[in-house]
């Protein structure tokens, strides 16, 4: 038997189930303003049974045909105003969609879930009128709906509130949770309690377990160790003390390393500081033109003053820690980075190999991937594709752009990143623990925890099949420093060679697609965890049908959240509208 139900029938299910009359405009409106879940399909949407089943009371309590209502906000606006009245005496009003923190959705759906519960001890006196989310207004004579409303708001804040993401915001194509996290968490906190453990599965840029650690023990695990590194430099453990004399330490190695490998590309170097500061543009980008033809990289066997960039290579694929290091002088000057920048993230990497305590290393990487994804020069946010090669693709506009970008300091930038995440990293109750993937790996590592109270899997796999570790291989080269082999404009490590990783997603079968999602969720639930999956209307594969297939293997409950929300673009295209989806797998 199916989980779900067409939304046409919703009003028939709850009277044959509950014997309650609910007009089905309001089910259509609820189903519209996102908080009734519904998934398209062919002959229409559905929606799960077990989100009728828990708003049960809530229909019972606005079963009048004047409990749900729209208005426009104004004659001239085109916003929409939703309001719904409770039998009790509670209303809610809204801006219908478009105007909504992704949040609100979560907390509304939430506070009708519990209303029973919520709406019933009365406030001596009149009601009360509160606005929460910037988006919401609630009036009650209810002092527990108050309280509980009050706390709603005060951890959407917390994290709206929250510089981390912020600072360490990089992998724009991989997706930010950043915006979405007070949403993630509303919809987990509603339905679990208070003492909770959870994993991040897939962590990608880290934004989730960033919320997460908020409130509740975390961990994060991906099969690409730059994103555990990241979403590690999101929690606690850090101080701004720790930051400042780290940052004092790795300047000094830096430096003494950076003249080592000058004596090789100094001239370079400081041809490069010509073309950027002069002041005959025209000139310039025909100097630069010539500057990154002439300048040799792996693999050229060509050898300029001493630097021969293939057997400086070979000679450290046979010993990774001989210095000076020069990976991203040698594979990425001139092509993400200006060959300055290169000489600075060499050295800085040299200097953060060599700290001794393993935290702190962890740390300053975390605070280098953050800076040197902000810096590049980069095509749509990743490293697939350089935005200007051949040099002869270097116009006067894009001349004007790189060399903007190609001037920042990379110590500086590294610097300001590092001290930032330790400023946020004092305010955050948890530190983040990582597991290494892939995540059949992780989830066996997980369950084999011991702890009180709820213990989640949340898992963000890939809507798409495009494949991540092709767009952001200079973060995962950065963290490996092991000096791969280059193919292609983009200068990326061979998969054939398994020097990147290779995802399952990589398929153009959507039910191959649908089958790994099934295969992962299957191995979660039946570790005896339970289960936070989010994914989108724009994705691949199919929820319905996956939960459905999922429901006659484990005895489980569905919960359901939805959102709008707005999907940024690779490549300059128009960001995309979709539904965000949280769905949450529990045992009975």
């Amino acid at each position: 038997m199916s989980c779900f139900t067409r939304a046409a029938n919703a009003s028939q299910y709850l009277n044959r189930v509950y014997g309650i009359t609910v007009p089905q405009e309001n089910i259509s409106m609820l189903v519209a303003s996102k908080l009734l879940p519904a998934f398209e399909d062919k002959d229409g949407p559905i929606v799960a049974k077990s989100d009728l089943n828990r708003l049960a009371t809530f229909f019972t309590l606005t079963s009048n045909k004047d409990s749900f209502f729209k208005r426009k906000k104004s004659l001239l606006s085109q916003e929409t105003i939703i309001s719904i009245k409770t039998d009790n005496g509670t209303e809610f009003e809204f801006l219908d969609l478009e105007s909504l923190e992704p949040v609100a959705f979560a907390a509304l759906k939430n506070i009708f879930i519990n209303i029973d519960s919520l709406d019933i001890e009365r406030r001596e006196g009149s009601s009360i009128t509160l606005r929460i989310l910037d988006s919401i207004t609630i009036t009650t004579p209810s002092q527990k709906l108050v309280e509980y409303v009050l706390d709603i708001d005060n951890n959407a804040s917390i994290l709206m509130s929250a510089k981390s993401s912020h600072f360490a915001n990089t992998a724009y194509y991989m997706g930010s949770k950043k915006v979405l996290s007070p949403y993630l968490c509303e919809a987990i906190a509603g339905n679990f309690s208070q003492k909770i453990t959870i994993l991040d599965l897939m962590c990608g840029s880290g934004a989730a377990s960033a919320g997460f650690s908020r409130f509740w023990q975390t961990f994060a695990s991906d099969a690409q160790g730059f994103c555990t590194t990241l979403a590690e430099v999101q929690g606690g453990g850090f101080t701004v003390q720790e930051a400042n004399s780290l940052v004092v330490q790795l300047s000094e190695a830096a430096r003494m390393h950076t003249e080592r490998l000058i004596l090789s590309v100094g001239e370079f170097v400081q041809l490069e500081e010509e073309i950027f500061h002069s002041h005959d543009y025209t000139l310039g980008i025909e100097r630069y033109r010539s500057f990154i033809d002439r300048f040799p990289t792996y693999p050229s066997r060509e050898c300029i003053n001493g630097w021969e960039p293939f057997s400086w290579v070979n000679s450290r694929k046979e010993n990774l820690t001989k210095a000076p290091y020069c990976l991203f002088t040698a594979y990425f000057a001139n092509v993400y980075f200006s060959l300055r920048q290169c000489v600075e993230i060499d050295s800085i990497r040299y200097a953060i190999d060599q700290i001794k305590d393993h935290n702190h290393k962890r740390w300053a990487l975390g605070a280098l991937i953050a800076a040197i994804s902000n810096i590049g020069t980069t095509y749509g946010g990743h490293f697939a594709q350089p935005p200007a090669s051949p040099s002869s693709k270097i116009t006067e506009n894009t001349f004007f752009k790189i060399i903007e970008k190609r001037s920042f300091s990379v110590m500086h930038e590294f610097s300001a990143r590092l001290l930032s995440l330790a400023s946020e990293s004092e305010s955050t109750p948890n530190q983040i623990t990582p597991i290494p993937g892939p995540w059949s790996q992780a989830i066996e590592q997980f369950s084999n925890l011991k702890y009180t109270g709820d213990v989640i899997v949340y898992i963000d796999p890939p809507y798409t099949r495009d494949e991540y570790s092709r767009y952001y291989h200079i973060l995962e080269t950065l963290i490996k420093y092991d000096y791969p082999s280059s193919t292609g404009k983009g200068r990326i490590p061979s998969k054939k060679n398994g020097e990147r990783f290779s995802s399952s997603f990589f398929t153009r079968s959507k039910p191959k697609m649908e089958s790994e999602i099934i295969k992962i969720l299957d191995a979660v639930l039946s570790n005896r965890l339970s289960l936070a999956w989010s994914y989108s209307s724009s994705a691949d594969a199919h929820v319905p049908r996956i939960v459905d297939q999922l429901a006659k293997k484990h005895n489980i409950e569905t919960y359901m959240y939805a959102a709008p929300y707005t999907h940024k673009a690779q490549g300059g295209r128009k960001a995309k509208r979709v539904t965000e989806y949280l769905i949450i797998l529990k045992h009975k």
